[in-house]
């Protein structure tokens, strides 16, 4: 399935995958290319075991909620995806400062 198993034919085709920004209990974290627009963006992905509607719910909440603030602290929201009762959410990408 390449390098990034199942998230790659799970999103669209516009959306390319770079890399791995990060895993935690709940899912997975990619940075992606829009290639349409062109820019950076982060992908939140639930893991498999963790797809149940209650999860899924919760992302779409979580969805909402950013879409409804706009703060330089804060993402922006840009997209979510459903496949297959997948549900992932397309951020902005944002420097961290160490």
């Amino acid at each position: 399935m390449g390098e990034f198993g199942a998230i790659t034919k799970a999103i669209p085709s516009y959306y390319q995958i770079i890399q791995v920004l990060g895993a935690g209990g709940m899912g997975k974290v990619y940075l992606a290319i829009d290639t349409r627009l062109e820019r950076k963006v982060a992908i939140k992905c639930l893991h498999w075991d963790k797809n149940a509607p209650h999860h899924r719910d919760r992302l779409r909440r979580e969805s909402k909620l950013l879409a409804k603030l706009n703060h330089p602290s804060v993402v922006q929201i840009y997209d979510v995806i459903e496949h297959n009762e997948q549900l992932m959410l397309v951020w902005s990408m944002c420097r961290v400062a160490h």
